[in-house]
């Protein structure tokens, strides 16, 4: 509040007073006093209010203001002493007439008035700044080529709109290499790029806010920026990778800097995790390593550190999700090399990413993690029968059927015995027994009629490992059981399947059940498709060509 010094001002009104000719010629008048230099006082100022009269024997005084917003207080009305408070008057001046009135014992009352102008005063505001910081660098300090952002603010103590004090922000660079051309400086966010330079340099600005009385603050602030050979470079680790459990997966770092001598660059990663299998190599940008076993989804966080030649260096972070492999009833191929566009490549390359030998069980196999009922070759699960269909060891030297654990399909295992399920015996395709489809009398078996349809009864007559639903396959359980990284032999692991291909020289063809509709005879289809198990490719053939035969049962 402002205290002034008093003024009296004479602004009064008068009274005829009866009595003598003298007193009739005597006009009284009451005088206001103010505590101020002058009549004018700035708002929101404590004014003490007092008066003078003429009259004889006041027995009470009284104030009265112009303007409601305005009120005196006035705790004895015995005398004119008075305190008035002015208010806020916002933008512009305003004036208010003060009354004063003394009342004597007897006789009228006078009244005296005051106009008293009040002014408003704006209160500058007060602009802060926030800048962004990078935590490789001391406080306001930042390479060049960066991205920086800097927050302004500003307080007011006597707002117009106390949500939103300020109405306007300008910001201007005052020093330094120039950053904030094409830039928008009439926001409270500035952002810029700082410069590459040869030598570190000090780049000032400042921050002027302006309240809604058109009042200014102003706040200055400085940033360093280091040059090109004190800038650290840029890590990129690259983005999240999701894999499942086992499988291997590909990292590819890179870092780029600002200076052309800052390469080569020194590579390292690291990670969070004791399950997670060794890098390759750890000091190459491109690296790859095998996800470990997980119960549930579960985060890696990997990490590259980079360092140039000027020993700047900097990190980033890589997450990789590994997720439990879920329950799974298709067959992996068996592939477990990488190639190139040349041949086979030693390991996995990032030049030929994604393939099949760093994904699924054969990964999951050959990285440890893969659960086997049975055993088997790569990622495949086999189990050995007795001629009961009871499980034996997969030591054992002889046994009836395989079950495949993946799939749940029972098979035939072939013989060399010259006997029903010898691996020489060949047989046309027919649908039935009483099928009139073309038979090929080349066909070669221990059964009068050497067609599938025979062979399937004869098996189930027989009850093989104690099972009578045997059945030709479809195409895509064949199909499951090809073994397309087996190099030594055909297409099948020899170790649950032997005597499988008496000529490895030449194809052999295995029928499915899966009839072709090209090349039909009116409403008699002619093919049938079939699969080569020393290529693993697959085709229709007619169905009086003489062909191998595998049955199944069961499947999940």
């Amino acid at each position: 509040m402002e205290l002034k010094h008093w003024l009296l001002v004479p602004l009064a009104a008068s009274l005829l007073a009866c009595g003598s000719s003298s007193d009739e010629d005597r006009i009284d008048t009451v005088t206001i006093t103010i505590s101020a230099s002058g009549t004018i006082v700035n708002e929101q100022t404590e004014v003490a209010l007092g008066g003078r009269t003429s009259l004889q024997d006041v027995t009470s005084y009284s104030w009265s203001v112009s303007d409601p917003d305005y009120s005196v207080v006035h705790d004895d009305n015995s005398v004119p002493t008075a305190t008035l408070t002015t208010p806020e008057v916002r933008t512009s001046e305003e004036q208010v007439t003060l009354s004063l009135t003394a009342t004597p014992a007897e006789g009228s009352a006078v009244t005296g008035t005051f106009v008293l102008t009040v002014r408003p005063v704006n209160i500058e505001p007060v602009a802060s700044v926030t800048i962004s910081q990078d935590d490789r660098f001391a406080d306001n300090t930042y390479g060049g080529a960066l991205t920086v952002t800097f927050t302004g603010s500003g307080t007011d103590e006597d707002p117009i709109d106390s949500e939103n004090p300020i109405s306007a922000f300008e910001w201007q660079q005052v020093s330094g290499t120039d950053v904030l051309t094409g830039v928008d400086t009439t926001s409270n966010l500035l952002t810029l790029t700082t410069p590459a330079l040869t030598s570190s340099e000090t780049l000032s600005f400042e921050l002027i806010v302006t309240d809604n009385e058109g009042a200014t603050g102003k706040q200055a602030f400085d940033i360093v920026v280091l040059d090109v050979t004190q800038t650290p470079p840029i890590a990129e680790a690259g983005n999240p990778i999701t894999i499942m459990e086992g499988e291997r997966f590909l990292l590819s770092g890179s870092a780029t800097a600002l200076s052309d001598n800052a390469s080569p660059f020194l590579f390292e990663w690291t990670n969070n995790s004791s399950d997670l299998a060794e890098f390759a190599d750890a000091s190459d940008a491109t690296t790859y390593a095998d996800a470990p076993a997980v119960m549930e989804d579960t985060n890696i966080t990997i990490d590259l550190r980079v360092v140039d030649q000027f020993n700047n260096e900097d990190n980033d972070q890589v997450v990789v999700t590994v997720r439990e492999m879920p329950a799974t009833y298709v067959n992996d191929t068996g592939v477990t090399a990488n190639v190139s566009n040349t041949g086979l490549i030693n390991g996995s390359s990032h030049n030929f990413p994604g393939q099949d030998a760093d994904l699924g069980r054969d990964r999951m196999h050959a990285s440890d993690v893969l659960e086997k009922a049975g055993a088997g070759d790569e990622g495949f699960d086999f189990t050995k029968l007795d001629e009961f269909g009871d499980e034996i060891d997969a030591s054992e030297t002889s046994w009836s059927c395989v079950r495949d654990n993946v799939t749940g399909l029972i098979w035939e295992m072939k013989t060399n015995d010259s006997g029903l399920h010898d691996v020489n015996n060949t047989y046309s395709w027919v649908s039935s027994t009483t099928s009139e489809e073309a038979q090929n009398d080349g066909a070669s078996c221990t059964l009068t009629t050497c067609n599938t349809a025979a062979f399937v009864e004869a098996v189930n007559a027989e009850g093989l490992c104690g099972f009578f639903d045997w059945r030709m396959p479809t195409h895509n359980e064949l199909k499951s059981i090809l073994h397309f990284g087996e190099t030594n032999n055909t297409f099948i692991d020899g170790d649950y399947f032997p005597f499988n291909n008496p000529d490895t020289s030449t194809e052999t063809w295995y029928w499915t059940s899966i009839q072709n509709v090209d090349g039909a005879s009116g409403d008699v289809l002619q093919n049938s498709w079939a699969i080569d198990f020393s290529s693993g490719n697959d085709n229709f053939l007619l169905k009086s060509t003489e062909n191998h035969v595998r049955l199944v049962r069961a499947g999940r």
